[in-house]
């Protein structure tokens, strides 16, 4: 039995053999974490025994002294937790690679290309893997972080019919970059960036807590608590203290870019076609026609017209309902005097 046999196994021949193949793996347990690291293209979490192999061979890695990490050992851990992160988001066919170039971003640690479905990891960025402290822990954070990414950008361009309010403060706040340093002024209150902070600070905790469970990178319960608190703290800011803003500079831009409406078809749900933003009668209809035809969705139109509404018109929360039944009879009532 060798390595090459266990990595095509599937569950049930590698449940048979369990005894023989965990019993192998012990006893070449060097030359396992050296035959991932020159196989990392390999790996797929999708075969059984490629999975366990690989999983026993990056905790073997993470475990050892990290200052002996090699090229290929870095590209191992990040080839490992990348795939991982595709699979938990569901993103296909999407190809890893590396560059030993130097990335002047400081908000990444790689670089997607949509078109050909590549996502190129800069090594330089990974130097300090091998050093004490939290860098493994970040390290991985900035490689789930970075493939959260793909999936953030890939769903802003969804149509409207989700009424998801993550996606449409995620592209008030793309839009909002237009306007001369928002980003960089705003970077640590995007309600963007702490969703995928809290994504990828919760994957990677919950990775190295099983992979690395006695390493110094690892934060005690109640740190991780706090950091976990600071992330929802920000993003509700976001979602409710800071909506009235983005909504302001947002509609300043997008009436003299209407394209973005057409770019981001979920802005229609807040601005018509040609960029105006909508008005309260035309979003008090909006929100009744969808209650009707997606009862299912019931509870997403809410969340999203309430917040919207109350938002851009000053309506107090607790009077959302009773506000928006009176406006709905008024324009009934207007209706029918017109049918006269």
């Amino acid at each position: 039995m060798n390595f090459n046999d266990i990595i095509v196994m599937g569950e049930e021949e590698y449940l048979e053999n369990e005894c023989a193949v965990e019993s192998h793996i012990l006893k070449n347990k060097d030359s396992l974490v050296e035959w991932c690291s020159k196989n990392y293209r390999l790996f797929n979490p999708n075969i059984y025994g490629n999975k366990k192999l690989f999983d026993i061979g990056i905790e073997f890695l993470l475990n050892k002294d990290n200052t002996m990490y090699n090229e290929n050992d870095i590209k191992f851990i990040i080839t490992y937790f990348a795939e991982e992160a595709l699979k938990d988001l569901n993103i296909e066919n999407v190809k890893i690679n590396f560059s030993k170039g130097k990335f002047f971003c400081n908000y990444s640690n790689a670089q997607y290309n949509k078109k050909n479905k590549e996502i190129t990891f800069y090594l330089s960025k990974f130097d300090n893997l091998k050093e004490e402290g939290n860098s493994l822990l970040h390290s991985v954070m900035s490689i789930f972080s970075d493939i959260y990414k793909i999936k953030q950008n890939e769903s802003v361009y969804h149509g409207a019919e989700d009424f998801n309010i993550d996606n449409y403060v995620t592209v008030l706040e793309t839009i909002c970059t237009h306007s001369r340093g928002y980003y960089d002024d705003n970077f640590d209150k995007l309600v963007k960036e702490n969703i995928i902070g809290l994504y990828a600070f919760d994957k990677a905790v919950s990775y190295l807590s099983i992979l690395t469970p006695d390493i110094e990178q690892l934060k005690d319960k109640k740190e991780i608590r706090e950091i976990k608190k600071l992330y929802h703290y920000n993003i509700n800011e976001g979602m409710v203290i800071r909506f009235k803003e983005l909504d302001n500079i947002t509609n300043d831009i997008v009436k003299d870019n209407s394209y973005f409406v057409y770019e981001y078809p979920i802005l229609f749900l807040g601005y018509e076609l040609e960029g105006n933003p909508k008005n309260l009668k035309s979003l008090t209809k909006d929100y009744k026609y969808f209650l009707n035809v997606y009862p299912s969705k019931k509870k997403s139109i809410s969340n999203f017209y309430r917040l919207l509404i109350c938002k851009r018109f000053n309506i107090l929360e607790e009077e959302f309902d009773k506000f928006t039944e009176d406006l709905e009879k008024e324009n009934e009532n207007e209706r029918r005097r017109l049918m006269k």
